[in-house]
């Protein structure tokens, strides 16, 4: 689906659309509030934490695995190789075996699936039809792979950004403290400020395109938008270097554009909007355990992805 322009992407998406609902979202926020809650009482009397290792990275596995109706026997290792095939310092032979296992158990779970549906987003998609259409296997392998790929990687990663942002501006922290129910709206602008996907899926040009300072861009060229420039352009968003949780926004575009928005967006929202909510309640004092120049990022041009985030509870 990420890959395909209409009509075959219009087939795909109204198959996925009409299961990966905001409904389907809300009716599991429970069990993410739940989850969130879960990790930070292991964090409870621990005087230094990595809040990507203990708390970016299982959140949106755990409630992915929740959604897709992976049962509670299989977590355990799917989350092996969730985490192998988007986390950093993995050998490449690693990654390939965690990418095929995830394939086979996928192949196996949707078997499953046919036999015995239940409410979940998967047993929907392997019995979802629309005009008369359904999804293939492999594109139900395709869309489940991308679904725990895409899920994991972009809210991991907005989590602990988000995080970090706003430790380094603690007056906008205060203000969302102070008032949380500018959780919701205060998404967009910390997506804009440190976008977690730095470009978008390549474009192809079929014809020249002219741009404002004379320059044309040939036919049949690749180009890669930079969305972190993007959320940072003053022709579009006034002191774009400052972070301001009450901005209003008229669409930032992490999220994707169009036909291609992503699908999982709902989801996204209300994982990163709870965890985000839950931290700061329960650790106010929260504070950076290292200089922020002294943290690194994962060496990658799609992802700007923190490889630790080390913060002191006191």
């Amino acid at each position: 689906m990420l890959n395909s322009d209409p009509p075959k992407h219009t087939r795909l998406r109204k198959l996925v659309a009409r299961e990966f609902t905001t409904r389907r979202v809300e009716q599991i926020r429970s069990q993410i509030v739940a989850v969130v809650d879960e990790l930070l009482d292991r964090m409870e009397g621990r005087d230094e934490i990595d809040l990507v290792a203990d708390y970016a990275v299982p959140i949106p596995i755990t409630v992915i695995a929740e959604l897709l109706g992976i049962p509670a026997e299989d977590r355990a290792p799917f989350q092996g190789w969730a985490t192998t095939l988007v986390g950093a310092d993995h050998a490449p032979e690693e990654v390939e075996a965690a990418s095929n296992a995830v394939i086979e158990y996928a192949k196996q779970l949707l078997e499953r699936k046919r036999a015995q549906p239940q409410d979940d987003l998967l047993s929907g998609l392997v019995h979802a039809t629309e005009d008369g259409e359904s999804l293939s296997e492999a594109e139900l392998v395709a869309m489940f792979f991308l679904l725990v790929v895409a899920s994991q990687e972009a809210s991991t990663h907005m989590i602990g950004n988000s995080i970090l942002a706003l430790l380094r501006n603690p007056d906008q922290l205060a203000k969302l403290t102070g008032a949380p129910e500018l959780y919701g709206s205060a998404f967009d602008e910390l997506m804009r400020y440190d976008s977690t996907v730095s470009i978008a899926s390549f474009r192809f040009t079929k014809e020249p395109i002219p741009l404002s300072d004379g320059v044309t861009i040939p036919a049949e060229e690749i180009l890669v938008l930079s969305l972190g420039s993007a959320g940072r352009d003053p022709h579009k968003f006034e002191q774009p270097e400052v972070l301001d949780v009450t901005r209003k926004h008229a669409g930032v575009l992490g999220f994707g554009h169009g036909v291609h928005y992503c699908v999982g967006a709902p989801l996204a929202r209300v994982e990163i909007e709870i965890a985000l909510r839950r931290l700061f309640e329960r650790f106010p004092q929260l504070r950076l355990a290292r200089q922020p120049q002294e943290l690194r990022y994962r060496n990658s041009t799609l992802m700007r992805a923190l490889t630790a985030l080390p913060v002191a509870t006191k």
